[in-house]
């Protein structure tokens, strides 16, 4: 009997020990996360919206052509009459955003100190304050007030 409950007793410990174990790689690349918008301007013909944003904790993010990793990226912007709206990462025409790593050491992966331009498509450009914020597949979010 004692060598029953010893054997189920040390499976759950390793049980538990693992999962202290994820929850503690979890924390810690949402703790090694921080981002940061640096500059943000307009275009118009076609109506974009560019904004820099700076990598500057120690978490890199897989960014490809094709947008999978960006699929779970959250870009939000408030527009000068109060509507918002979540752009989706596409390479179309509007409502979408696409992004280039600027001075990439590593194609395809967004490491720290590394700028991030995101190029956001939209009907119409009014002028006025706007509110964007972009946040990660971890939670870790940046958020900037400008006007136009």
């Amino acid at each position: 009997m004692a060598t029953v409950f010893t054997g189920a007793a040390i499976t759950q410990l390793y049980t538990f020990q693992n999962s202290l174990k994820e929850i503690s790689s979890q924390n810690q690349q949402v703790f090694g996360t921080s981002i940061t918008i640096i500059s943000e301007t307009q275009e118009d013909s076609p109506n974009r919206i560019l904004i820099w944003v700076k990598n500057v904790g120690v978490t890199s993010f897989a960014l490809d052509g094709s947008g999978s990793n960006t699929t779970y990226w959250d870009l939000f912007i408030t527009f000068p009459n109060g509507t918002y709206n979540r752009f989706s990462y596409s390479s179309g025409q509007y409502n979408c955003w696409n992004a280039q790593i600027l001075n990439a050491r590593t194609a395809g992966l967004w490491e720290q100190g590394e700028t991030l331009l995101l190029t956001i498509y939209t009907e119409r450009i009014d002028s006025g304050s706007y509110t964007v914020r972009l946040t990660l597949p971890n939670g870790v979010s940046t958020e900037e007030q400008f006007s136009f």
